[in-house]
């Protein structure tokens, strides 16, 4: 949800009532991670709001939230937990997060 809120507060998201808009400053920061290069296909939305089930706040979703996680889990900011949705924040993503989103984990 941090990476979500920084991303809404750069204005690299505008959110609706079930999905985001990406700028064109987002999509501009996004094509760091390669992100605008996929073919999402047009029959849902490239980026969706999914309420987290326990924070309770909402979170990128979607294609373009599935690809941007590939991305950060390529460039090691954070590992799968085997059998499990959770990840671990690594130091590489730490200092890159707090770099690239001001965002502090």
């Amino acid at each position: 949800m941090a990476i979500t809120e920084a991303m809404e507060e750069r204005d690299f998201l505008k959110k609706s009532k079930t999905s985001y808009s990406i700028t064109e400053k987002g999509w501009h920061w996004l094509s760091q991670f390669d992100v605008c290069q996929i073919d999402y296909g047009k029959r849902r939305p490239l980026a969706r709001r999914c309420l987290d089930r326990t924070e309770r706040r909402p979170h990128l979703a979607g294609p373009i939230g599935s690809a941007l996680l590939e991305k950060m889990l390529e460039k090691d900011w954070f590992e799968k937990i085997e059998s499990s949705r959770e990840l671990i924040v690594t130091d590489n993503g730490r200092h890159a997060l707090k770099k690239e989103l001001g965002v502090v984990l």
